[in-house]
């Protein structure tokens, strides 16, 4: 067993606050996030298990580092303080510039797919006009060579008529 100081749970509550303004900023980054870029349900919902999942490991790490892998309460409880802190205050800052900078992240990439994706596009359409043009004629082809000719040409040998004729 070690011994833990007064000194040593003051500090991990106050690191614990600043973790919980972490999480607030990185939440409201992600779900921000979510709502400019990502429009799947199914996304979301993977995004956000992955999210949580990533705190939960960040939360451990925690505790292994100043806590020693006990958990304690207070460190919960600072991270919500911490978490609640960050929403009130700099939440009202941070959120109206991340908007700024996804809608014009939004607006150059939205730019950028049109040059670059347009043309590449218009390319492979006109590829796939030239192949279903190709495919038809071949399969036109095909078709003509499977079916039952009318006349065979045989020879004297082989031909059925010839045969009657004899027999």
């Amino acid at each position: 067993m070690w011994e833990i100081s007064l000194s040593l749970q003051i500090e991990a509550f106050v690191w614990s606050i600043f973790l919980g303004a972490l999480f607030c900023i990185s939440f409201d980054l992600l779900n921000e996030f979510g709502e400019e870029f990502l429009s799947s349900k199914a996304l979301v919902f993977i995004l956000d298990i992955l999210f949580f999942v990533t705190l939960g490991f960040v939360d451990f790490c925690f505790f292994l580092a100043f806590c020693n892998g006990e958990i304690r309460g207070y460190v919960f409880i600072g991270e919500i303080i911490g978490f609640y802190l960050c929403k009130k205050t700099l939440a009202k800052v941070y959120i109206p510039l991340l908007l700024i900078t996804f809608g014009g992240v939004k607006k150059l990439w939205s730019g950028a797919c049109n040059r670059i994706f347009i043309p590449i596009y218009s390319f492979f359409e006109k590829l796939g006009r030239k192949a279903i043009k190709i495919s038809q004629k071949s399969a036109f082809f095909i078709k003509k060579g499977l079916k039952k000719p009318k006349r065979l040409v045989y020879t004297k040998e082989k031909c059925p008529e010839a045969n009657k004729k004899r027999g």
